[in-house]
């Protein structure tokens, strides 16, 4: 199965999905076709680095 590449804009809409508590973890990834590996770690690198840490 071929890897996904997700745009930064991607991103920070999933994270801001997840930061709205409105769904689970399960759901966003569901939602967007993250695995929920890939989740965490877009998580940790915006706990640590915002919006920056996704810039191009």
């Amino acid at each position: 199965m071929p890897k996904k590449s997700f745009s930064p804009d991607v991103k920070i809409l999933v994270l801001q999905h997840l930061e709205e508590d409105r769904h689970t973890l399960e759901e966003i990834c569901m939602m967007f076709s993250v695995n929920m590996t890939t989740l965490y770690a877009w998580r940790a690198l915006y706990k640590y680095g915002g919006v920056e840490a996704f810039a191009l």
